[in-house]
């Protein structure tokens, strides 16, 4: 039942998530700022996956690598694509033209970050008998 429960997290998060990318992306005329974070988003899936088995230390540990993983890709694909041209021009007229768009776009993003290491944490020490 944890699984079931934890895959439709991740799939609200993952459609709610889409509907900021095809904001953002504003009829071609917007950022790809939230876009480059799914190309390394089966890494983010495949930890997400992994919290229900977090009380066994691999694992755990291998959620932990997926995701750090998906943060070093993340930023790579983010520098890559945003040092084209006229890219970081666009995610910050984004940022300025459409605020609410751009801001509810990162606190989501990091919002699940934070969601996601209390969900590891708090399923590590449940088992674990602290919880």
């Amino acid at each position: 039942m944890t699984f079931f429960r934890i895959t439709i997290v991740l799939i609200l998060y993952t459609i709610s998530y889409g509907f900021i990318v095809f904001a953002s992306l504003a009829d071609g005329h917007g950022t790809f700022l939230f876009a480059d974070t799914i190309v390394p988003w089966p890494l983010f899936a495949a930890a997400f996956m992994l919290i229900p088995l977090a009380n066994k230390t691999i694992p755990y540990n291998i959620a932990r690598v997926c995701i750090i993983a998906y943060y070093i890709a993340t930023a790579a694909v983010v520098i890559i694509e945003q040092s084209g041209e006229g890219n970081f021009q666009r995610s910050l007229n984004l940022a300025t033209d459409s605020p609410y768009v751009f801001g509810f776009g990162v606190t989501w993003f990091f919002g699940m970050q934070v969601m996601f290491w209390s969900l590891l944490n708090i399923f590590r020490k449940r088992t674990e008998g602290l919880v």
